[in-house]
């Protein structure tokens, strides 16, 4: 504030005034000029001595005071709000990577029991529908014996009429067309049990495909398991059972 009086150079101003008063109204108002100069002049008396007086009663105390305030402050609050943000950040953070850490775990447990059942429920499929194929190649088998052999007894029984209508009707003249319906049935029924015996080997050749086939979709689908659990297990660390 000494300092800020010190720059203010009122008697300056003063002056300054006075000429532009004088310069502006002449000689006019001699005793305004003479009134405005007095109170300017007593003003800045009074402002010089207030500074001094402020400047006396406070001294050096001030900076000291402040310093004083400064190091109080700093000294309460650093230590405490230190201690306080590191230990509420410390708990957060704690408890956040716990929380990922169980729910990691937890989703790796649940995706690999997923899978387990997953392919648990392929492989019993696999096996439902190899009985099923064996089950209906063993229809069709059985289907088949039953369509030879009534073709079988179809065919003698045909060829039993046609000689026996044959011989009766013609006598003893023809006896060589009768030979001929006995050739003729016989060659039925020799061609009856030969397509009986091939219908045979092809349901058994389809039964033994669909067989082998079930029992290789079912290796391949436990083997597919055994690996992924394998790679679960060293992944998440998680033990997977099937």
């Amino acid at each position: 504030m000494a300092s800020l009086a010190g720059s203010f150079n009122a008697p300056a101003l003063a002056t300054q005034l006075t000429a532009m008063l004088q310069a502006s109204l002449g000689g006019s108002f001699p005793q305004v000029v003479a009134a405005l100069n007095g109170g300017l002049n007593e003003v800045i008396q009074t402002g010089q001595n207030l500074v001094g007086s402020l400047g006396a009663a406070f001294g050096g105390s001030l900076p000291e005071l402040a310093a004083r305030l400064s190091a109080a402050l700093s000294a309460g609050l650093s230590g405490s709000l230190s201690a306080e943000l590191s230990a509420a950040l410390a708990t957060s953070v704690s408890g956040a990577l716990s929380a990922l850490g169980s729910g990691l775990v937890q989703t790796g447990g649940m995706l690999a029991g997923g899978l387990g059942a997953g392919l648990s429920g392929l492989i019993g499929t696999g096996q439902v529908l190899a009985g099923s194929f064996g089950a209906t190649a063993s229809g069709l088998l059985r289907t088949g014996e039953a369509l030879a052999a009534i073709w079988e007894n179809a065919a003698a029984q045909i060829g039993g009429a046609l000689g026996g209508a044959v011989e009766a009707s013609l006598g003893v003249g023809f006896p060589g067309l009768s030979q001929v319906g006995l050739t003729l049935a016989t060659g039925i029924a020799n061609a009856t049990v030969g397509l009986a015996q091939t219908g045979w080997v092809i349901l058994t050749a389809l039964d033994n495909a669909s067989l082998g086939l079930a029992a290789n979709i079912g290796a391949a689908l436990a083997n597919l398991q055994l690996a992924i659990q394998a790679a679960l297990n060293a992944s998440l660390g998680v033990q997977v059972g099937a």
